[in-house]
């Protein structure tokens, strides 16, 4: 009889007991083997302070009836994603080789910190311009997403304007007329 025995994660000596036909039991030997822990520390997903890679699983969601990218797992150590897309990658290409969906696959995807929070901003600001409204007074130009920029035409002109427009407006707010 063979027993394997692994405590942790990470390369390590095994001690192996076999037992002979007889019965009798020879010393525990030792061989070198890679244990990987089955039960691998996942994070929050929506956890934006951190680093972390994300598995997505593309196939259909009955409750939304329809196909979509359906959370998986999330991990804070790449390692860690890799053997969990590749656990998932083979129950995956087992279940299509037995007639499951071949459209169904699996993604997956590093978020970095504050993604998330810039990705919101980046809505607000389209929603916001969709609108009309200028979103340029509540948001700073370093929480954008990189896929948005803000430009401005200025002309010499509203250069030399600028500073009056802003003396008025504050004359405007700060005094006020009494009856």
């Amino acid at each position: 009889m063979l027993t394997l025995v692994a405590l942790r994660c990470g390369p390590q000596r095994v001690a192996l007991s076999d037992e002979d036909a007889g019965g009798a039991q020879q010393p525990p030997a030792t061989t070198p083997v890679w244990i990987y822990h089955q039960a691998m520390p996942r994070v929050d997903p929506d956890d934006d302070s951190i680093r972390r890679w994300v598995l997505r699983h593309y196939r259909y969601d009955p409750h939304r009836r329809q196909r979509r990218h359906v959370f998986v797992a999330a991990f804070d150590d790449k390692r860690e994603f890799e053997a969990a897309m590749a656990q998932e990658q083979r129950s995956l290409t087992q279940r299509q080789e037995h007639g499951g969906d071949p459209r169904e696959h699996l993604t997956g995807t590093l978020l970095e910190p504050g993604d998330q929070a810039r990705a919101r901003t980046g809505r607000l600001v389209r929603r916001s311009i969709e609108h009309g409204v200028d979103p340029w007074a509540l948001i700073d130009e370093q929480d954008l997403p990189r896929n948005i920029a803000r430009y401005r035409a200025v002309s010499e002109r509203d250069r030399m304007i600028a500073p009056f427009r802003r003396l008025r407006g504050w004359l405007r707010r700060n005094t006020s007329q009494r009856p």
